[in-house]
């Protein structure tokens, strides 16, 4: 029972992880194009950084922090940054010892050959109390986290966008002819000359 439970946590555990780790990158990344001191990580240690001992006590916590001075300009949110950490060490730490609480439990269990009870169980869930509220608090922080610094860096770059296609000024439209077109002079009608009458004719001749 508790193999099967394991594999979807597992699985879950393990697509988050994949997000967060492409989210922090790509947000670090952006911070390349903005004006002002340069981060002193560069981006790989954003994905780099969970898996060197000793440093990924640190070293995601302190890019996620650059990211949010480099996008907000601010530091009110240095705080969330540190509950969110926080928040992770105590879920990695407590989990650590739960499993090995949980496994100390069934080694007792089955020396003894008894059959799990409800103090068993109860055990369990108080062992495993910790490390549900550090996630909880972990989780939150980092939602929060990844909404507010997503907002602040498009808010960013969205003007330097093109705005859309070219539409030509007036200067390289043909000009409107607003004057009359001038009257062409024309020839007059050639008119036959006038004859004068003569006398007589051919009536009563």
């Amino acid at each position: 029972m508790t193999v099967l439970l394991s594999v979807p946590f597992l699985l879950a555990y393990l697509c988050t992880a994949a997000l967060v780790m492409t989210w922090m990158y790509r947000a670090r990344k952006n911070t390349d194009a903005f004006p002002g001191r340069p981060s002193q990580l560069a981006a790989h240690w954003a994905v780099t950084g969970w898996f060197v001992p000793v440093a990924s006590l640190v070293v995601p916590c302190a890019v996620l922090a650059g990211v949010v001075r480099d996008s907000l300009g601010r530091v009110r949110l240095r705080a969330l940054v540190a509950l969110w950490w926080v928040g992770w060490l105590v879920l990695v730490a407590g989990d650590l010892v739960s499993r090995l609480g949980a496994m100390r439990a069934d080694v007792l269990l089955a020396r003894s050959g008894a059959t799990p009870g409800l103090a068993h169980y109860r055990d369990a869930a108080l062992r495993g109390t910790v490390p549900a509220a550090a996630c909880l608090v972990a989780g939150v922080s980092l939602i929060v986290l990844i909404f507010r610094i997503s907002a602040a860096q498009q808010a960013r770059i969205a003007p330097d966008a093109p705005a859309g296609p070219d539409v030509p000024t007036a200067a390289a439209q043909p000009p409107s002819v607003t004057a009359p077109s001038p009257t062409v002079a024309t020839e007059p009608t050639p008119v036959s000359p006038a004859v004068a009458p003569t006398p007589g004719g051919t009536i009563g001749a």
